[in-house]
């Protein structure tokens, strides 16, 4: 996982026969600040929270997430996910079609130098 913020479990991607779908559990450390602010021209995200408290950046707007919610996160709209609890975030996040891009973009709330 990008920075050493965490770590991925494979579940379901083209190394295991699908074309079509990608579905892995993130499991973020604490503390470890927002992931790279981005967006997938051709994919939909779904991310499921499990356990612990999520901060997801939608189009520059903050979406707070604990376990049990679902955030749906379409083609195109920029995002981020930061973990804001003190424990480990784990959510299954399930990317359609598998095979997207990852645009990295400006993220809203740096400061500039």
């Amino acid at each position: 996982m990008r920075g050493g913020r965490g770590h991925s479990i494979r579940l379901v991607n083209e190394a295991t026969g699908s074309k079509y779908v990608d579905v892995h559990v993130n499991v973020l450390r604490p503390g470890t600040g927002p992931g790279p602010y981005h967006y997938h021209s051709n994919a939909e995200n779904i991310y499921f929270i499990l356990e612990g408290r999520a901060r997801i950046l939608l189009e520059g707007k903050p979406v707070e997430a604990g376990p049990g919610d679902c955030v749906w996160i379409p083609a195109g709209e920029k995002h981020d996910v930061t973990n804001i609890g003190e424990t480990d975030l784990r959510l299954i996040e399930i990317k359609a079609p598998a095979d997207s891009d990852f645009m990295i973009v400006p993220h809203p709330e740096a400061v500039p130098d």
